[in-house]
C-alpha cells in the first residue's frame, strides 16, 4: 500500500497563514508545458494577477490582482465564473473545508453567495474601517482575524485580534475572544492548528490562545486572549511561518539566521546561520524539513542543518509553492522551475512573459501561473 501525503486544512493555503503554500496537500502530476487558458480583466480592473487558490476539487480557481479585484475561473472549458472587489491591504481566503470565499472589505468581513458572488447574501461585522488585514484564517464555522486599524487624531493605531462564532447569513454574533493592542504595529502572523495566533510585532513574537482567560463584558461574552509567551525576536517582517508540527519560524533581521520555537514559545535551538536572504516565509514541506528561497539560490533545511542547496537563475524575487510530497514549484521572472525532494531539477519552463503570480498547485495537481493578465496552466 503506498503511503498517502498528509493533507494541510485548507487555511493553510496562499496568504491564509500567511506560508504561501497553496494546496500543500495535492501531489504535482506530470510537469506539462503550461499553455494560456484564459486572458482576464479589463485592465481598469485589473494591473496583473498576483495571487492564486486553488478550489478544494481542482476544477476552479480564485484569481486575485491589483488593484482591488478577483475573478473565479473554471478550467475545463476555461471561463470566467463572477467578479468580485478586494481590498486594498488584504487579500481573499477560502473557509477551511468548503469553498467559501472570504473578502476583508472595509469594515464587514463579506462571504459572498458563491453562484452570485458580485451579490454577497451575508457578511460579518469587525467592526471600524479596517486597513490592512495581518491574518485570515476562516474556519469551518468561525474565523481568526488580525486586524490593523487606522491611525486616530490622537496617533493611536490598534490591532484587533478576534475569533467569531457564527457564519449564520446577516448575523452579528459576539466576538469569542478579542484583544485590543494599542500602538502596536503587527506584520504577517500565522496561527497554530489550535488557534493560537502568533502575532509578529517588530521586536517580538506574542503567543495569543482564547484558552483560560476571562470574561470582560458578560452582557456580549467578549473575553480578553490569554499571552501564553512573549518571545523578544527582531525578525525580517513577514518572512514568519508555522510548520505541520506547530512549530514558528522566521528569520533575524540583523544577520538573517534561521531561528524557530515550539507552540509554548520556547526556543528549538542556536539559530542556524544563512549567507543568503531569504524572500518568502520558511515552506513547511511534509518531513518536517523546511525550504528557503532567496535570490540565486533555494535550500532544504532539517534539524539545524543544510540538506541540500540547488542554484536558481538570476532574476527577481523567486516564490515557490510545495506539495505534498515536498515538490517544490519555483518561479523566477519568466521561468518556472521543479526540484524534487533532492533538490534535483526535474522540470524547467520558459515562458513568453514574467509571471507575476505564486506557483500554483491545484488539487489535482495541475501548475498554474499568471503572466500579467493571462491565467495558464498545465494539462
Amino acid at each position: 500500500m503506498v503511503a498517502q501525503p498528509p493533507v494541510l486544512p485548507a487555511y493553510r493555503q496562499a496568504y491564509a497563514n500567511p506560508q504561501r503554500n497553496s494546496a500543500v496537500g495535492a501531489v504535482l502530476g506530470r510537469p506539462r508545458p503550461l499553455e494560456p487558458l484564459i486572458e482576464l480583466g479589463p485592465v481598469q480592473a485589473y494591473q496583473s494577477i498576483e495571487w492564486l487558490l486553488s478550489w478544494r476539487d481542482g476544477t476552479r480557481v480564485t484569481a486575485v490582482g491589483a488593484p482591488h479585484h478577483g475573478d473565479v475561473v473554471q478550467l475545463e472549458p476555461p471561463a470566467r465564473v463572477a467578479g468580485f472587489s478586494t481590498q486594498e491591504g488584504s487579500w481573499p481566503a477560502h473557509a477551511e473545508d468548503s469553498d467559501q470565499l472570504v473578502l476583508p472589505k472595509g469594515s464587514v468581513l463579506s462571504r459572498p453567495d458563491m453562484a452570485r458572488i458580485e451579490d454577497p447574501d451575508g457578511f460579518e461585522d469587525i467592526g471600524g474601517a479596517t486597513k490592512l488585514v495581518r491574518a485570515l484564517i476562516p474556519r469551518a464555522d468561525s474565523y481568526l482575524m488580525l486586524v490593523q486599524r487606522p491611525l486616530t487624531r490622537t496617533t493611536r493605531t490598534d490591532l484587533a485580534i478576534a475569533n467569531r462564532g457564527s457564519w449564520q447569513p446577516l448575523s452579528y454574533p459576539p466576538w469569542s475572544w478579542r484583544r485590543p493592542m494599542p500602538l502596536a504595529k503587527a506584520q504577517l502572523s500565522p496561527a497554530l492548528s489550535d488557534d493560537t495566533l502568533i502575532v509578529c510585532l517588530q521586536d517580538k513574537l506574542v503567543y495569543l490562545s482564547a484558552q483560560g482567560t476571562g470574561v470582560v463584558d458578560p452582557n456580549v461574552g467578549i473575553a480578553d486572549a490569554k499571552v501564553i509567551a512573549e518571545v523578544q525576536a527582531g525578525l525580517m517582517p513577514d518572512l514568519v511561518s508555522v510548520d505541520l508540527q506547530d512549530r514558528v519560524w522566521g528569520f533575524h533581521a540583523s544577520d538573517r539566521a534561521l531561528v524557530g520555537w515550539n507552540a509554548r514559545g520556547e526556543s528549538l535551538g542556536a539559530p542556524l546561520p544563512l549567507d543568503v536572504t531569504p524572500v518568502q516565509p520558511p515552506v513547511a514541506l511534509p518531513d518536517g524539513a523546511l525550504a528557503i528561497i532567496a535570490p540565486g539560490t533555494a535550500l532544504k533545511v532539517k534539524d539545524g542543518a543544510i540538506v541540500w542547496r540547488t542554484p536558481l537563475p538570476e532574476g527577481a524575487a523567486p516564490l515557490a509553492t510545495a506539495d505534498g510530497q515536498g515538490t517544490l514549484v519555483i518561479r523566477v521572472e519568466r521561468e518556472l522551475i521543479v526540484l524534487d525532494t533532492h533538490g534535483k531539477k526535474t522540470w524547467f519552463a520558459s515562458l513568453p512573459a514574467v509571471i507575476t503570480s505564486n506557483p500554483l498547485i491545484t488539487t489535482t495537481g495541475r501548475v498554474c501561473v499568471a503572466t500579467g493578465l493571462v491565467l495558464r496552466c498545465s494539462k
